[in-house]
C-alpha cells in the first residue's frame, strides 16, 4: 500500500483481506506441521503460547475493523461489540466476553485468566480450540454452562473459524460501502489516520 499518501478504498479491501488469508495460511500450516504432530506431548501439546499469539493477530485486526466500521465514534470496547453482533452475527454477551478475554486481558497478562462478576457468584472462563475438528461451528462462540452448579459461564471459541469469520464481516463490510461515498472516505480517513503513528523520546 501507499506510504505518504491517501490509500483508496479499493487498496485498503485488497490488503485487509490480504492480511487475513496471510493470517490464515499461518495459522493452519502451524496446525498442521506442528499442533497435530504433538498432540499428547507434555510440553507442546496444543502449541498455546502460539494459538494466544495468532489470537491477539485476529483480536487486533478485528480492532481495526471495528475503526472502519465505527469512525472515531464509541470506545474500542463498545465500537469491537458493535462489529461482533452487526458484522460476524454474534450475540452481544458472548461478543463482551470475547473482547474482554481475548482482546484486553490476554494483552496486558500474557495469558487469558478466568473472570469474576461483581459478586463473584459467576465466573467466566474459555474453551479455546484450533479448528472445527475439535470445536463443531455450531459451538464456535457460543456460551456453554453446568461447571459447579451453573456457576462458570464458558466461552467456545475455535481459531480458524474466528479468522474465516473475520474474512467474511471483512467482505460484508466495504461491500455495504462499496456505493456510499461517504463511508468509503470514512474509512480511507480511518486508515490514514492508523497508518500515521507519530512518536517521539
Amino acid at each position: 500500500m501507499k506510504r505518504g499518501s491517501m490509500s483508496t478504498f479499493e487498496e485498503i479491501e485488497s490488503w485487509f483481506l490480504d492480511e487475513v488469508d496471510s493470517l490464515r495460511s499461518q495459522a493452519q500450516l502451524v496446525y498442521e506441521e506442528q499442533v497435530l504432530p504433538h498432540h499428547g506431548d507434555e510440553k507442546l501439546h496444543g502449541f498455546r503460547h502460539a494459538l494466544y499469539g495468532f489470537m491477539m493477530n485476529t483480536m487486533g485486526l478485528l480492532d481495526r475493523l471495528s475503526c472502519y466500521d465505527a469512525g472515531h465514534q464509541n470506545t474500542q470496547t463498545a465500537r469491537m461489540r458493535d462489529t461482533l453482533t452487526t458484522w460476524f452475527g454474534v450475540e452481544a454477551d458472548p461478543a463482551k466476553m470475547l473482547i474482554k478475554m481475548w482482546r484486553h486481558t490476554l494483552m496486558h497478562t500474557g495469558t487469558p485468566i478466568r473472570m469474576h462478576s461483581a459478586n463473584k457468584d459467576m465466573a467466566y472462563s474459555w474453551l479455546i480450540h484450533w479448528t472445527e475438528k475439535e470445536l463443531p461451528r455450531e459451538q464456535h462462540m457460543k456460551f456453554h454452562y453446568g461447571q459447579l452448579q451453573n456457576r462458570v459461564t464458558v466461552l467456545n471459541t475455535a481459531l480458524l473459524l474466528l479468522i474465516d469469520d473475520l474474512k467474511a464481516a471483512v467482505e460484508k463490510l466495504f461491500e455495504a460501502a462499496r456505493n456510499d461515498s461517504a463511508k468509503k472516505a470514512v474509512i480511507e480517513q480511518i486508515h490514514a489516520d492508523i497508518e500515521d503513528v507519530r512518536f517521539s523520546l
